[in-house]
């Protein structure tokens, strides 16, 4: 059983995710992702300074994140979406030289672990995402769909630099109501 401090499934309003993407074949060593990431990371200032100018379409999900999407994978490339963005209400704007990605109405798995700023390509990265699926699975009530988007989310470090990370994956119900 994972170790995460919170783990609950909620059902979700509409989203747009906004920020800024790039696709990244997943046949390359992840040596060569985590620098790609990391570069993309020390330029966000500007992506955040643009969202928070948009505070009517502020969702209830505030933090800063990073968004991995399938849409264009294939067996020949294996590309994968980076996002660095925020969830924002769904009719929101995007401003001029960012990108989006729409989410629907649906449960999402929220998974929290105790983390600091350099496990953004660490502990949750890594091996939030698995262990998110097997907490799903363990609630015998859920399906992870996370081959459709995950999520890593960044909250403000405290004052001793450190906070939650959280992981989120979609998820539909095993028995859905006739």
């Amino acid at each position: 059983m994972a170790a995460f401090e919170k783990f609950e499934v909620v059902k979700s309003v509409p989203y747009r995710f906004i920020g800024r993407c790039v696709y990244i074949g997943n046949k390359g060593s992840n040596r060569r992702m985590f620098d790609l990431w990391e570069f993309l990371w020390k330029q966000s200032d500007w992506i955040f300074t643009e969202l928070d100018k948009l505070e009517e379409y502020a969702s209830d999900e505030v933090h800063n994140a990073a968004l991995v999407t399938w849409e264009k994978y294939d067996d020949k490339n294996a590309l994968y979406g980076y996002y660095i963005g925020r969830f924002m209400k769904a009719d929101a704007p995007v401003p001029k030289g960012m990108d989006y990605f729409d989410i629907n109405e649906e449960y999402i798995a929220k998974a929290w672990k105790q983390g600091k700023l350099g496990d953004r390509f660490g502990n949750m990265l890594i091996y939030g995402e698995g262990e998110c699926k097997e907490e799903i699975e363990q609630t015998d009530l859920y399906d992870a769909r996370g081959w459709v988007w995950m999520v890593e989310v960044y909250p403000k470090l405290n004052e001793n630099g450190k906070s939650f990370v959280g992981t989120y994956i979609p998820c539909s119900l095993k028995n859905p109501p006739k």
